[in-house]
């Protein structure tokens, strides 16, 4: 029978590989930086039909707290985390070259998506086709998603045939990183769900602008591939962006989502890329306030509420 000693070590590996450590670090760190943190916040599957957690929810608390009735339109960023340990497996992520194409005078690859924009008067539209006054301004904002020259679209959880794990033999698996993918998503399509009715009822004469980033934080071995030939090319990295389309039963259409994965090391500095971010997004808002407050002005509250009672 195992000494008390060594069940408390098991105890410790075995939680050592759960992520929690992962995740108490990142919520620390967020904290430190002026960030609203809700561990393990509640969202509702859709698909599983089912209660989920995501692992952290977090609002940029030094500019969800100018949300007052003396400044025009509130403002507040969102962070949707989800943290994974992997320790025998490599997530290895297949990128393509970055090749621009114009939708409406705005390029698809390199921004933030569409999807991360919490538009209210498009929600309630039934005009979706048409680009929004909040989404062309968020669009054309160079946020951190234009540096990057390639964009993921297809994942593998791997590991050589030389590693051994005390868990599994298979050599390849990919439903943790989709589980973690779709997650963020779909917490993120639940957050606006059921904040928008509260948003229509508020007292404020403008819809807030609410904006989301959403990263996946990796405490394991990250890298990039690409595809030359018969020939893969694999490259170490501490960060990569994926996309990833998702039609949300709520709104039902079909939008596409940015999604940093960062390794646990670079959430630091990826941290310092989202503040930078919403320093920009503020500059523009305030400089085309006149635009948005025509477009996010609830001009007949009642006519949104009976739109919303009717869908």
């Amino acid at each position: 029978m195992d000494s008390q000693k060594d069940f408390d070590q098991k105890l410790k590996d075995t939680i050592e590989k759960t992520g929690f450590q992962v995740e108490l670090e990142i919520a620390s760190k967020l904290e430190n930086l002026e960030w609203l943190v809700i561990d393990n916040a509640y969202f509702y599957d859709d698909d599983k039909k089912k209660q989920r957690e995501i692992d952290i929810h977090a609002f940029h608390n030094p500019t969800c707290s100018e949300m007052s009735y003396l400044k025009p339109i509130p403002f507040c960023p969102n962070l949707v985390c989800e943290c994974k340990t992997s320790s025998d497996y490599a997530w290895v992520f297949f990128n393509r070259t970055s090749r621009p194409r114009l939708l409406e005078g705005l390029s698809i690859h390199g921004i933030i998506s569409e999807g991360q924009i919490y538009d209210i008067p498009r929600l309630l539209s039934k005009d979706l086709g048409k680009t929004s006054p909040l989404e062309a301004i968020v669009r054309s904002t160079p946020l951190h998603y234009s540096s990057f020259d390639r964009i993921a679209s297809t994942y593998v959880e791997a590991k050589p045939k030389s590693v051994k794990s005390d868990r599994s033999d298979k050599l390849t698996k990919s439903n943790r990183i989709a589980d973690a993918i779709y997650k963020t998503i779909k917490a993120w399509i639940y957050y606006e769900q059921t904040s928008l009715d509260s948003a229509i009822k508020a007292v404020h004469r403008y819809f807030p602008i609410e904006v989301a980033f959403l990263v996946i934080v990796l405490d394991g071995r990250l890298y990039e591939a690409s595809v030359n030939g018969e020939e893969i090319e694999l490259r170490r990295t501490d960060h990569l962006l994926l996309k990833k389309s998702y039609r949300s039963l709520y709104s039902n259409r079909e939008a596409d989502y940015s999604i940093d994965i960062v390794t646990r090391g670079f959430f630091n500095n990826y941290l310092e890329l989202v503040n930078k971010d919403i320093r920009l997004l503020k500059m523009r808002f305030r400089k085309r306030i006149n635009e948005l407050q025509r477009y996010l002005k609830k001009s007949d509250v009642k006519w949104y509420q009976r739109l919303r009672k009717s869908q």
